[in-house]
């Protein structure tokens, strides 16, 4: 059993969770659960939404942290309800806000969002390539000003095809390492979890958009250039 905190020990926690600050993304976050839960007619008073963030600021002051992070919030739920039937509906708005979160703090590790628009902004332009790649008539029919043009966005699309997968490809297998004990990582997040085990799924979750991002950069480069793409082989685990 851990010992209790002595007054004199509540009181230092107290002091340090008043120094603690929330960032801007999780105060969106918290924004976005406020809106998602009136717009379900689900409304909690000004007091309420202090009280979270002061917990949220305890967290992180007990886990010796001056920002709170994602991992401080997973509590939040327990404190929405006022009947027991809502917990499940309010647990259900809370994990998307959440997820999109978790997504926001880990894109430096695994930045999903600039992988995803390099795809989607190649994949616009698919059928134009494709067809000046593998239709000879396409090519008579412009001049040579606009054939450079072609060769040029046909160059660029794929070394950035190339590189972003290759990049992609090798922070998944760092993340896969990751995952061999997602609990002990996130414990080290927040100490205060228990349980750990069941939220490991939130980051299998980022690791399979990331696999989806792959799999169409792949798929792309394959239509476009008729082969793979060197050095990005990947044991995919969808």
């Amino acid at each position: 059993m851990p010992e209790l905190l002595s007054l004199k020990d509540v009181d230092a926690v107290r002091q340090a969770a008043e120094k603690v600050t929330i960032p801007e993304s999780l105060i969106y976050m918290l924004y976005r659960l406020k809106t998602d839960m009136e717009a379900k007619e689900y409304k909690l008073s000004d007091r309420r939404w202090h009280k979270i963030g002061r917990v949220w600021k305890t967290s992180a002051a007990l886990n010796g942290r001056d920002e709170v992070n994602v991992w401080d919030t997973v509590f939040t739920p327990h404190m929405l309800w006022d009947f027991p039937e809502d917990l499940a509906p309010l647990q259900e708005l809370f994990q998307k806000v959440f997820q999109e979160a978790l997504k926001q703090e880990t894109e430096r590790e695994l930045p999903l969002g600039r992988y995803d628009r390099v795809a989607k902004h190649w994949l616009a332009y698919e059928d134009e390539l494709h067809a000046f790649q593998f239709k000879k008539e396409v090519g008579p029919r412009m001049s040579q000003e606009e054939l450079d043009k072609a060769r040029a966005k046909l160059e660029d699309c794929r070394h950035e095809l190339e590189e972003t997968a290759r990049e992609l490809r090798g922070k998944l297998v760092q993340w896969l390492q990751r995952e061999k004990d997602l609990p002990g990582f996130i414990r080290n997040r927040n100490f205060l979890l228990l349980h750990t085990d069941q939220y490991a799924v939130k980051y299998a979750h980022l690791r399979i958009q990331g696999e989806r991002i792959l799999q169409s950069l792949q798929g792309l480069y394959r239509t476009l250039f008729d082969r793979e793409i060197p050095g990005v082989e990947y044991n995919y685990t969808l």
